[in-house]
């Protein structure tokens, strides 16, 4: 990439371009080792992260599945 010319770019794309890198390479590393896939990082925090014993129904509206 050329960056030389970075100051000319509107900021949004600037933050776009800036989340990438790090959502790429997180979301390698729970598939590269331990077999999971966002969707199933997503299912398991979901209960911590809204409080503790979640039924099934309730995760996956939390997850927002469908």
């Amino acid at each position: 990439m050329d960056t030389s010319r970075l100051h000319e770019e509107p900021l949004g794309s600037l933050l776009v371009l800036s989340a990438r890198l790090p959502q790429q390479r997180w979301g390698g590393y729970p598939a590269t080792h331990h077999n999971l896939t966002p969707a199933g990082v997503a299912v398991l925090t979901a209960p911590g992260m809204h409080g503790g014993d979640l039924g099934h129904r309730q995760v996956a509206e939390k997850c927002r599945f469908r």
